[in-house]
């Protein structure tokens, strides 16, 4: 059986986290906003009714919380961005699998409280071309796969062409690169460094 590792949808975990970083950077927080972030859940009970359970919280910056990944912490910052903002941002950065729960008439219905922690499900690839977009300042180039076809004679009778569209503001692109780069320094992305000092960004997932 073959299966291909890039189109394959699997829960993210915590690169989602970024999502929602890039969120709160566009509506004009900064890495250093220092915010009361506690993880608050709507669930529903026996009775079809909903009871509601907050799980401590904390105060820290988006970045400190980032290079922690403390998970309380961006279950509040996800309520802060609003997921319905956060969803939008990665369909706008490149993630096309849908983040929310349908309904019985096929339609999207509502997005997760834990959707921050990445519990809905996101191909690689997706999660690739969302990122690129951060790295290339908030320009969106989508995927593909054949660069260019030559004839026997070498002649080109196909090359692909790009269409960049800009999806995010540049500043919130590079204060997302800049938590990203300080991830990988000093957070849970140091096993990420390469050893030649070339500079790296990235998130744990």
């Amino acid at each position: 059986v073959q299966l291909n590792l890039t189109t394959r949808i699997r829960q993210p975990g915590s690169t989602m986290k970024t999502f929602v970083a890039a969120t709160l950077f566009e509506q004009g927080f900064v890495p250093e906003n220092t915010l009361y972030s506690s993880c608050t859940f709507d669930w529903p009970n026996e009775a079809e009714e909903t009871d509601t359970t907050t799980y401590g919280g904390r105060m820290g910056s988006i970045r400190s919380m980032t290079l922690s990944s403390s998970n309380c912490g961006y279950i509040g910052l996800g309520q802060i961005a609003g997921l319905e903002n956060v969803a939008d941002l990665a369909e706008r950065v490149g993630v096309r699998t849908s983040l929310y729960h349908f309904g019985s008439d096929g339609q999207p219905q509502s997005l997760p409280p834990s959707l921050p922690l990445g519990t809905r499900e996101v191909s690689p690839l997706d999660m690739a071309s969302a990122y690129a977009t951060f790295a290339n300042e908030g320009v969106y180039h989508e995927p593909y796969l054949i660069e260019r076809i030559e004839d026997p004679q070498g002649r080109v009778i196909y090359q692909h062409r790009s269409d960049p569209r800009r999806v995010l503001d540049v500043n919130s692109a590079r204060l997302v690169t800049d938590v990203l780069i300080d991830n990988v320094l000093s957070g849970t992305g140091t096993r990420a460094r390469i050893e030649t000092g070339q500079p790296a960004a990235g998130k744990t997932g």
